[in-house]
């Protein structure tokens, strides 16, 4: 199979695509966890306070890499090859 080439910037834009891809991901399996917990708590209410808390938590891992606006790309130093 034929590939064309790709230029810096066509690359570029691949990597960050497939990096917000990943975050993306990332976020719902965070967010998948946190509802677990929040079942938890609702099965278990002697320990919810617990399972509350680390729905809590997953959230904020889930809203982490958003706040940051994503992972940077960083470009490897072209005059170094």
């Amino acid at each position: 199979m034929h590939r064309p080439n790709l230029g810096a910037e066509d690359a570029a834009h691949i990597r960050e695509n497939l990096v917000r891809e990943k975050v993306m991901e990332n976020a719902q399996r965070c967010r998948a966890m946190a509802l677990l917990c929040r079942q938890q708590a609702a099965l278990y209410p002697v320990e919810a306070w617990k399972w509350l808390g680390q729905a809590e938590r997953w959230e904020h891992l889930a809203e982490a890499p958003f706040a940051l606006k994503a992972f940077p790309v960083v470009e490897p130093n072209s005059a170094a090859a």
